[in-house]
């Protein structure tokens, strides 16, 4: 569409691959590129009509790829319990809490390893984006192309 050509402009050396998310498809890119990439689908999902197609490809490049983050606007937070719709930004065609996406996630067989909320924009600390991570089925590369699993991160101590 007119955001891949704008991108394509501004930066040729770059690879971009068009794709309708709406629609049933595979990610236009091979096992090998899913083996060594993260998946991020950014506020995405809430302006697709058929969300499943897009939840499908994404579950299926979760056999190569190591891990995905998915985000979407938490509706409740960013318009208020009482809001039942249509969402207020045009674009949007659905939009969910944090319970039902993580009910959306499951029931199309992506199990969060952890769901919360993130921050909306870089403008505010205003936490209004759910965050869902799901860990693919072969775990994370090394630097020797060894598969291991993921650590969980240390907390830091203040003084540190």
């Amino acid at each position: 569409g007119r955001n891949i050509d704008d991108c394509r402009l501004r930066y040729p050396a770059r690879t971009w691959r068009a794709c309708d998310l709406d629609r049933p498809h595979r990610l236009p890119v091979t096992p090998a590129d899913l083996a060594r990439s993260v998946i991020v689908s950014a506020d995405v999902i809430e302006h697709l009509v058929h969300p499943e197609h897009l939840l499908a490809s994404l579950r299926e490049a979760l056999q190569w790829a190591p891990l995905l983050i998915v985000s979407t606007p938490e509706r409740d937070l960013a318009r208020g319990i009482v809001d039942f719709g249509p969402p207020g930004n045009p674009c949007h065609v659905r939009e969910w809490n944090l319970a039902e996406f993580t009910c959306l996630l499951e029931h199309h067989g992506l199990r969060p390893g952890g769901v919360g909320l993130t921050r909306s924009d870089d403008r505010d600390h205003a936490t209004y984006t759910i965050m869902a991570v799901v860990r693919g089925s072969r775990g994370f590369p090394d630097v020797s192309g060894a598969s291991r699993e993921p650590t969980a991160a240390r907390p830091r101590h203040p003084s540190a």
